[in-house]
């Protein structure tokens, strides 16, 4: 979702360079180095636990005090942030320049026949209805995703923000039992889950291109799995 966000303000910030920034060959180098930074922060979890202990007919581990330590006071309050404060930071600043960059389109499509200067307002020529037609076309888009993007950040400070705060602070509340606390991560986890169906939403229902692009992604997808299945129904033939 920063990614996403910080696209489009550099599509909005930057239209004639984001042409060299925001290409395929970016977004893979940029999911390359996602994937390694998130690898090594849950690397912890794969360290092996050798306390183990059937209680009640079911496998339960021990963690070391160390591990227990480490995973409590220091990886989810800096996952708290990298994960939640970073990006609720970036995609509110990001959203706030989209802002004023819509705005700023809008006038300059409002006002087509003029341009401001310090002075005053120096009428030039008439642009011609296509022209204006397609400046009119690409502010509603701009605005289409704006606004995609605005909803899409409420939603994700609505839905991250409770459990990362409550998973930060329940350490440090005195006399909250451990079933409270279980049932209480477990209910704002399940609602911190429902962003991401929440942005699918947004992005790929909502939003008519990308409705588009989904519906033709989708076809491509069952069009290759029919290709596959006679190719290979075909050669048990032969």
């Amino acid at each position: 979702m920063v990614t996403v966000a910080l696209d489009r303000l550099i599509r909005t910030e930057y239209p004639m360079r984001s042409k060299k920034i925001c290409t395929k060959h970016n977004v893979i180098i940029i999911s390359i180095i996602y994937f390694i930074i998130f690898a090594a922060f849950w690397s912890f979890y794969l360290v092996p636990v050798t306390n183990l202990s059937f209680i009640a007919g079911t496998c339960a581990s021990i963690q070391s005090p160390a591990l227990t330590y480490f995973s409590n006071n220091i990886h989810l309050p800096v996952r708290a942030v990298l994960v939640c404060l970073i990006p609720v930071i970036l995609m509110v600043l990001a959203n706030a320049r989209m802002i004023v960059n819509v705005r700023q389109s809008r006038r300059r499509v409002t006002d087509g026949t003029t341009i401001p200067s310090s002075d005053m307002n120096v009428p030039v020529a008439s642009i011609s209805n296509s022209s204006r037609k397609q400046s009119y076309r690409m502010s509603a888009l701009d605005r289409m995703l704006f606004y995609m993007m605005l909803a899409n950040a409420i939603t994700f400070i609505t839905t991250q923000v409770p459990y990362h705060l409550f998973i930060c602070v329940r350490n440090n509340v005195p006399g909250l039992p451990s079933n409270t606390s279980s049932f209480i991560r477990a209910v704002l986890l399940i609602w911190s889950s429902l962003y991401f169906g929440i942005a699918f939403y947004f992005y790929c229902l909502a939003s008519p291109l990308f409705r588009q692009k989904f519906i033709k992604m989708l076809k491509k997808a069952v069009c290759l799995h029919g290709i596959t299945h006679s190719t290979a129904h075909r050669s048990r033939i032969h």
